[in-house]
């Protein structure tokens, strides 16, 4: 809960290739905090590999290191379906989306959905993502969302937007 990261980096969630490694799908508000972790081996083949979600939750997300997840959806690392969700002082690296639908699909590092308005992301830093077949390597936004201090770097799409792709509602 310091915020260091020589203990953030040697305490780690390791999902083993089962699934999602963190969920939020019961309703957590703000007040649910997952801090000072790193979250790894994640592999899901919806949405979310690291990091899962749901429309019904809005967590805090703070002090984490996202890192080697793989999604064969949307967001490697995160997924985000949930209004006013807050992340502060994340790196998010070296996750993996392969995403076959280039419309529905990617955000290697984060995907957040049309329903994820509200959306912050403070302090943070997306390099080294990739979205294999579809678009936003590093992130995927869609609704309201504020970037504030992020580093967005060395991320990859194979089709579109290797570093950040922002959508409209259609």
């Amino acid at each position: 809960v310091t915020g260091d990261t020589s203990y953030i980096a040697q305490t780690v969630i390791d999902g083993d290739s089962s699934g999602s490694v963190v969920t939020f799908e019961s309703g957590e508000d703000a007040n649910t905090i997952l801090t000072g972790f790193t979250i790894t081996g994640g592999y899901t083949p919806d949405s979310g590999g690291g990091i899962f979600i749901s429309n019904s939750s809005s967590p805090q997300l703070d002090n984490l290191i996202v890192t080697d997840n793989y999604s064969e959806k949307e967001g490697g690392g995160i997924y985000v379906s949930g209004p006013n969700c807050t992340f502060i002082n994340l790196l998010i690296e070296n996750n993996v989306c392969s995403g076959e639908d280039i419309r529905d699909d990617g955000g290697g590092g984060i995907c957040s959905s049309q329903s994820a308005n509200g959306l912050q992301i403070i302090n943070s830093v997306v390099r080294n993502n990739t979205s294999l077949d579809a678009v936003g390597g590093g992130c995927k936004l869609y609704g309201d969302v504020l970037l504030k201090n992020v580093i967005i770097e060395e991320n990859d799409a194979r089709n579109a937007a290797g570093g950040i792709y922002i959508g409209g509602y259609g």
